[in-house]
């Protein structure tokens, strides 16, 4: 590839060095045509998939277009196109695109990627497009050889995204498998306690009123939200706090080489922290005692067995939750503390495999995002 030097021409920064002819500004609605979704509910059953702005939902027996084509969600999640190639249905929600003269289809989706769909909304409550709007887009589109280059190269990027999100899932998979014989088998030969006699300390912390710039404006204490629980270990997060912000609130510093638990709407999410933090409501800090292995019980935590005394405690009212002192009631297997150690050690190969593998697909995904920054006008 070579680096544009023009920054007058209509050309990317970067593009294969077999091509020099400038890119062409078209509308959207000259190069396709946007189709509308129906309802599939009076079909019956097939092999034919149905597709929302979340993605696949059913199979039917029945397709509303066959071919290549780009979807947009017409309401809802408005920002996430995707790309399909074959016989399929689409619901009343997502437009797909037909029709197309003078561009590629997958070329078109590298496009789609690249606008800022929530910039078109149309709606103050739910978000909305129009095939109007939609149509009303002018992008830069170069002649087809340079756009199935550009396609074709970007594709093979994405097949290995893919592969790599595979990669993660299958060791995760096992891990899970693992995770969950071990605990089995510790059931017949470790202490039984109760969770309460697992930490010194262990609460939810609070969200200061969002109304409030001086609680968050310039903040400097880590201000944990579910997003952030990842990871096995915690080590850096997206939201901050300030002191008046702390005080303000029921939210606490939660110390170093703590266990964090979602406990309540997404429960189950888990992290150990490598640095003071705190935490939004619905999320807990749990200071581990020190006669017990701290990543002992953060796995143990993570086990099919804790998930399913967690259900067995989950109260359903407005927001699912877990309180504190129900989960003081779950009963844990607590084993000899070298045995724990033992335990970690196993479970910590793949842990360390899996941060890995995770790493190289962020890698691959800035890659990405800077290609399609650099190859398109």
């Amino acid at each position: 590839m070579k680096e544009n030097r023009n920054k007058i021409a209509n050309v990317p920064n970067l593009r294969f060095p077999e091509f020099e002819e400038e890119w062409k500004e078209k509308a959207l609605g000259c190069i396709l045509k946007v189709g509308n979704g129906k309802d599939y509910r009076h079909l019956g059953e097939g092999y034919i998939p149905v597709f929302g702005t979340g993605g696949y939902m059913t199979s039917v027996n029945d397709y509303l277009y066959d071919g290549e084509s780009v979807c947009i969600g017409r309401k809802g999640t408005i920002n996430k196109p995707f790309y399909f190639n074959g016989k399929f249905w689409s619901v009343d929600t997502l437009f797909y695109t037909h029709s197309y003269k003078n561009v590629f289809p997958k070329f078109l989706f590298y496009i789609f990627e690249q606008i800022n769909w929530l910039k078109y909304n149309e709606a103050s409550g739910v978000p909305s497009l129009s095939k109007t709007t939609i149509e009303s887009i002018e992008v830069s589109i170069p002649p087809i050889p340079e756009q199935t280059k550009i396609a074709t190269f970007l594709s093979l990027l994405d097949d290995r995204i893919s592969t790599q999100r595979q990669i993660i899932e299958e060791l995760k998979s096992l891990m899970k498998g693992l995770n969950n014989l071990i605990f089995e088998k510790t059931k017949t030969n470790a202490k039984q306690v109760f969770f309460s006699e697992l930490y010194t300390i262990a609460k939810e912390g609070g969200t200061p009123d969002t109304k409030k710039a001086e609680y968050y404006e310039n903040g400097k204490i880590p201000f944990i939200k579910i997003d952030d629980l990842k990871n096995k270990y915690l080590e850096n997060n997206q939201w901050f706090i300030t002191e008046k912000g702390l005080k303000s609130s029921s939210a606490w510093i939660v110390p170093a080489n703590s266990i964090i638990y979602s406990n309540g709407a997404t429960i189950g999410s888990i992290s150990i922290n490598k640095y003071p933090v705190t935490t939004k409501q619905g999320i807990l800090g749990i200071v581990v005692k020190d006669n017990v292995s701290l990543e002992y019980v953060f796995y143990f935590m993570s086990s099919e067995y804790f998930r399913r005394e967690i259900c067995k405690i989950t109260t359903h009212g407005t927001m699912k939750t877990a309180y504190i002192k129900d989960i003081d009631t779950i009963k844990c297997y607590i084993p000899e503390y070298e045995k724990q150690i033992n335990i970690v050690k196993i479970l910590n190969v793949l842990t360390i495999k899996v941060e890995v593998e995770q790493k190289l697909l962020s890698e691959y995904q800035k890659q990405k995002k800077y290609l399609l920054n650099q190859l398109f006008v």
